[in-house]
This record gives structure tokens, C-alpha cells and sequence, in this order.
């Protein structure tokens, strides 16, 4: 294929007209060449159009932005709502459930947040999100300065909203319930996370050196809203998980990537 150059020409009227330039070779009639011209073609309707479509995103990306900036807003007023719910609650189990909703809430929060600041507004690089999550669980559970140590291990690969926020949603639960359970009596460990892509599916790894299932019954009990809320995520990624607790507590979730994307909607 010829080249095809885009340059200005000049009307008669002296005013710039954008073109497109694509060259001719001249031949004699025994085919022998003679030169080459270049035909020019007006594009400035192209432009226009071009021009028209560049405007029509920019303010689209400048509203999309602004809904998650509201949205990551609004998930922090309920967020904030919830604390001041768990600090009036004269019950501490009431005050352990509202305070492990907020911890939820706030994990979709950080998501949007960091949509907001981002270049891309439909995917998160999910390595960024996964420090800022781990660290909110172990504020929220008042873990820090204790004796346990987190690992991460998360590949920097670039997730689209609901997958991220499912997968979100799992690891809060089950760095939750790790903190809870998995080192009585102020016992010093390790909590790992690894995250990695390969062939088409991903596999979250959450793992914990503690006391184990089997000493402990290192899961909240059968029925309880985090293993309902995790079974039903597992479901929603369409994905597989497993659970082995005879040497501390491994969670294993592998689902596809780059497929059609999840339901946004977990139902039980």
C-alpha cells in the first residue's frame, strides 16, 4: 500500500485546509515511468468529526470520574456512619459486626478512590489496591505493632472494577478472619497474599502460619455472613477455591481473566 500523508493546504481564500496526500505514479504507454503526483483530498469534515469525538470523551471521562469520586464519597459517609454505630453499640458482638461491615464497605471504597486518581477508569492495578486494603484491615483490627508479620506477593496486573472489587471483598474477609482467629493470645506469625496470572485464569492465595483449623475452627461458624459472602463471590468470579488447615490456614481461589466480566450483583 502507498503512503498516505496528512499535511495543510491553503485555500483561495487563504485559510488552512487540512489534507490527506496520497501519491500517483505517472507511466508512459509502454509503462515506462514518468513521475509520481500527489492527489490531495479534503479531510476537514474528517477532522470535525475527530475533533467533535476527542471533546465528547474528554467530558465523558471528566463525569465518569466524577461518579466514582462521588461514589467512593458516599461509601465513606456509610462507612463513617457504621463506626460511630459500633462505638455507641453497648454490645461488642454488635460492635464486631458493624465494624467488619465497615471494613467491607471500605474495601469497594478504595477501589473507586483509586479509579478517581487513575489514568484508566474501568481497571485497577490490583498490586496498588491489595497495600491499601491490607492496611486498612490491619488498622481497623487494631493489629499494628502486634507480633504478626504480612507477606504480599501480588503480580501488577491490571483488573476490571468488578473483578476487583469481588476479589477485594474476599481478601478482607479472609485477612479478617485470619486475625482473628488464627493466632490466639497474642501469638506472633506470618499472613501471606499472592496474587498471579497465567493462561487465561488468575489464583488468590491467602495463607497463615497459625494454629490451623482443626485447634482453633480458624473460620467464622458454618452459615456465618463471611463464609456466605465468600461462597457467594467464588460463585460470582466463576471460579474454584479450596481450603487446607492441618499446618496453619490456606485459601486458594483460581478464576478466569479476560473473559466477559462477572455480575456486579453477590447474591447468596
Amino acid at each position: 500500500m502507498k503512503p498516505r500523508r496528512e499535511a495543510e493546504a491553503v485555500t483561495r481564500s487563504g485559510l488552512p485546509m487540512p489534507v490527506v496526500c496520497t501519491p500517483r505514479d505517472l507511466h508512459d504507454s509502454a509503462g515506462q515511468p514518468l513521475g509520481r503526483i500527489w492527489v490531495a483530498r479534503d479531510i476537514r469534515r474528517r477532522k470535525q468529526v475527530e475533533e467533535e469525538l476527542r471533546r465528547s470523551l474528554a467530558e465523558k471521562e471528566a463525569l465518569l470520574r466524577e461518579v466514582h469520586h462521588r461514589v467512593k464519597n458516599n461509601l465513606q459517609v456509610i462507612s463513617s456512619l457504621l463506626r460511630l454505630q459500633a462505638t455507641d453499640s453497648p454490645s461488642p458482638e454488635a460492635a464486631r459486626l458493624f465494624q467488619e461491615s465497615e471494613n467491607r464497605i471500605h474495601s469497594m471504597a478504595l477501589i473507586h478512590e483509586q479509579l478517581y486518581r487513575s489514568g484508566d477508569l474501568a481497571r485497577i492495578d490490583f498490586r496498588d489496591y491489595v497495600d491499601g486494603l491490607t492496611r486498612n484491615v490491619l488498622a481497623s483490627a487494631g493489629e499494628v505493632g502486634r507480633p504478626i508479620k504480612l507477606t504480599v506477593d501480588v503480580e501488577p496486573v491490571a483488573l476490571d472494577l468488578d473483578i476487583a472489587i469481588a476479589c477485594g471483598l474476599v481478601l478482607n474477609e479472609l485477612l479478617s478472619n485470619a486475625l482473628k482467629h488464627a493466632f490466639p493470645d497474642g501469638q506472633s506469625g506470618t499472613i501471606s497474599v499472592a496474587f498471579h496470572c497465567a493462561d487465561g485464569s488468575a489464583t488468590l492465595v491467602v495463607a497463615d502460619d497459625g494454629v490451623g483449623l482443626l485447634t482453633s475452627g480458624g473460620q467464622d461458624r458454618p452459615g456465618a455472613l463471611g463464609q456466605r459472602l465468600v461462597a457467594a463471590l467464588v460463585r460470582q468470579l466463576r471460579g474454584t477455591s479450596s481450603l487446607r488447615g492441618d499446618r496453619g490456614t490456606e485459601f486458594t481461589l483460581t478464576f478466569p481473566i479476560g473473559e466477559e466480566p462477572p455480575a456486579a450483583l453477590v447474591r447468596g
